[in-house]
């Protein structure tokens, strides 16, 4: 069976099992990389490995009624599967093209943005995917590649070994095609690889991100070369940002409107602490920790960031940690409830832990001073104060 003839034979249930593989984590990662692809109202669009067209309508969206998206694909059934999905008020219209990422079907320098997602391992030849891709993007152009690599990392081979394990496990009768989804790491490239691969196409790395260790990929690139040198600048800055309702913590958001760059990744991160369940305490209102990262998004401003929520659950402190590390975050910012010291040390402290743990710089945020909440030091007495 071709690659081709394997995804039309999967191509009806793609989405609800590439979720269900990815323990949903896909509709994250395909987050992220539209957000990367920083997509402009009037932009020209390609989406080489459209599929079934669930993000190529995003990026329609993205475009609006002045902009102009090309979904490729080499299957026809995913292009029918993807044909059959209707467009959002406001999107730019989306040409469905059945074709290679090897040899694309378009001219020089013709779009403003161009993304594979999960479909440049794919390819018979990736390189020659990639050269494609750069010949057709416009000078300053974006190019984005989501995907899953080689891992070079221990925690990305365990992860690999895992997606190989389900994908053998549900590769059966009807499903049989997803047993190339585990298989096929064995020929992608490595992230240094691809990233070399690209520097050597004149194209400057603006982000990055990776999960699962090292096995998904995201790369986000600007086609400068020779017809327009470019001035090399560094990635912005990605700030995790932990809220839980405090008001201290939500204070950062003024500074942060004030101080950081336009186009800076925000993750607004907060941790439910584990259930408890002595005392007849059962559970905790997740509604009402959504509710603080939400009224956290509403005080930035919308315009300047790429904002993200991430709610999950755990021991705050350590989950915040795991969280920054993961993103590769510059920047950790978290409030101070401005308890004593003995207070602090009792409730447990997720200022403390991020300072005395996080090797990224931990921005705290200071509790303002309120006469009469200060406790009295050991030593100082009635007399001694007279």
């Amino acid at each position: 069976m071709g690659k081709t003839s394997v995804f039309d034979h999967i191509a009806r249930g793609y989405d609800a099992w590439s979720r269900l593989l990815s323990a949903d984590g896909i509709q994250r990662w395909h987050y992220d990389a539209l957000l990367a692809m920083d997509i402009r109202p009037g932009d020209r669009v390609l989406d080489v490995g459209a599929g079934t067209g669930t993000n190529t309508l995003a990026m329609a969206l993205k475009a609006g009624p002045s902009g102009a998206v090309v979904g490729l694909d080499p299957s026809p059934a995913m292009l029918s599967e993807a044909a059959r999905r209707r467009l959002e008020p406001g999107s730019a219209p989306i040409q469905w093209v059945q074709g290679v990422g090897e040899a694309l079907p378009f001219p020089d320098r013709h779009f403003d943005v161009v993304t594979a997602q999960f479909s440049l391992r794919n390819m018979d030849d990736w390189v020659q995917g990639l050269k494609e891709m750069v010949r057709v993007l416009k000078p300053d152009g974006r190019l984005v590649i989501l995907d899953v690599v080689q891992p070079t990392l221990t925690r990305g081979v365990v992860a690999w070994r895992l997606l190989r394990r389900v994908t053998d496990l549900v590769g059966r009768d009807e499903t049989a095609g997803y047993r190339w989804l585990g298989a096929s790491v064995e020929h992608a490239p490595t992230g240094p690889e691809l990233k070399a691969e690209a520097r050597a196409l004149a194209l400057t790395s603006v982000y990055e991100r990776r999960w699962l260790g090292d096995l998904v990929l995201l790369m986000a690139f600007r086609k400068t070369g020779a017809e327009q040198a470019l001035p090399v600048t560094p990635p912005l800055p990605r700030v995790v940002w932990a809220v839980d309702g405090s008001l201290t913590a939500l204070s950062a958001a003024r500074l942060m409107n004030a101080l950081l760059a336009p186009g800076t990744f925000i993750d607004i991160v907060a941790v439910m602490p584990p259930l408890v369940a002595d005392e007849g305490v059962v559970g905790i209102d997740e509604d009402s920790w959504r509710h603080h990262v939400e009224k956290a998004e509403s005080l930035l401003d919308g315009q300047r960031f790429h904002v993200t929520r991430y709610l999950a659950r755990g021991d705050p402190g350590p989950a915040i940690l795991e969280y920054a590390l993961q993103v590769q975050a510059s920047l950790v910012i978290v409030g101070n409830k401005g308890r004593s010291a003995r207070a602090d040390q009792w409730a447990g402290s997720v200022t403390r832990f991020l300072t005395q743990s996080s090797a990224r710089p931990v921005w705290v945020v200071p509790t303002p001073h309120e006469e009469g909440l200060q406790e009295v030091p050991k030593r100082a007495s009635a007399k001694s104060q007279a």
